[in-house]
């Protein structure tokens, strides 16, 4: 966030206990902290190894199989 703006910052941290509050599941990055300071918001979340999504579905081809694992 650039300039400082209550209902930004109350909307980030609305959103930031939402995906809090969902539920621990091996398909989904835990959130951890949210810091905000005067200029920025800031969301941490759980550290995700591997590559990145967009990668792996530009570099691989889809099967019904590699499709489910990804969604469900």
């Amino acid at each position: 966030m650039r300039n400082y703006d209550p209902e930004k910052l109350a909307n980030s941290r609305r959103e930031f206990d939402l995906i809090k509050s969902i539920p621990a599941h091996p398909n989904i990055i835990r959130a951890i902290e949210f810091i905000a300071t005067d200029r920025w918001t800031y969301t941490v979340l759980e550290l995700a190894k591997g590559q990145e999504l967009q990668d792996f579905v530009m570099n691989t081809p889809m099967s019904r199989q590699i499709i489910k694992s990804i969604i469900g």
